[in-house]
């Protein structure tokens, strides 16, 4: 048995029938009973406790006057829905992104000759001494985690491509980057972009730049 220094955890698992009883108690009207005890077995009790918390007193856990578990559950779907929502439209930011920083920069304005254009300093911001560290080591970090991510993804099947055929640059291209690289990254690069390179990207959205 683990032995946990300080106050232990010491409340019971409650069944589903417990959670159910535990919600009533605090004076939650179950006005479906059935559908109710569905979302306490297969969302859990937890999740569905992070919406009933907006219909509690926080300091005795008992819900506000009136309070059905239809409001709670309708809440559940509202943010479910709205997640579902949200995400899509990052991915279409992603992909924007990335298609901005390949086209606006590396291909338009250098031509696609060369596609290790993302590995020369004079495109970024930083001092030419921390190029290396700045720069070069993000890359490689990235290429680093998706060579130990041992899952079957699109992405990672690119990258194993790219080094099973031993070409001498270090880093991929930068399309293959871009295609391994998550929204946070791309954000991450943006930044360390210098001025004309970023002029390029707000222009592609005719937004104007702003140091």
């Amino acid at each position: 048995m683990i032995q946990i220094a300080g106050n232990s955890y010491k409340k019971p698992v409650l069944s589903v029938q417990d959670q159910f009883d535990l919600y009533k108690k605090r004076g939650l009207i179950i006005d479906d009973s059935q559908s109710f005890f569905w979302f306490l077995k297969h969302v859990w009790y937890y999740s569905i406790g992070i919406y009933a918390k907006y219909f509690q007193n926080h300091t005795t856990d008992e819900f506000d006057p009136w309070t059905t578990s239809s409001q709670i559950i309708e809440l559940y779907k509202f943010d479910k829905e709205l997640r579902k929502l949200v995400f899509d439209y990052i991915q279409i930011i992603e992909h924007s992104l990335k298609t901005a920083l390949i086209r606006e920069i590396w291909e338009k304005v250098w031509g696609g000759a060369w596609s290790f254009r993302h590995t020369d300093p004079t495109q970024y911001a930083c001092p030419l001494l921390e190029f290396d560290t700045t720069v070069i080591s993000f890359f490689e970090n990235i290429i680093k985690k998706y060579k130990n991510n041992n899952d079957t993804h699109y992405s990672n099947k690119i990258l194993d491509y790219y080094f099973s055929k031993e070409y001498e640059q270090k880093i991929p291209p930068i399309w293959m980057m871009m295609q391994v690289m998550a929204l946070g990254e791309c954000i991450r690069l943006y930044h360390r972009l210098n001025g004309n390179n970023k002029i390029l990207i707000c222009n592609a959205y005719i937004i104007k730049w702003r140091p």
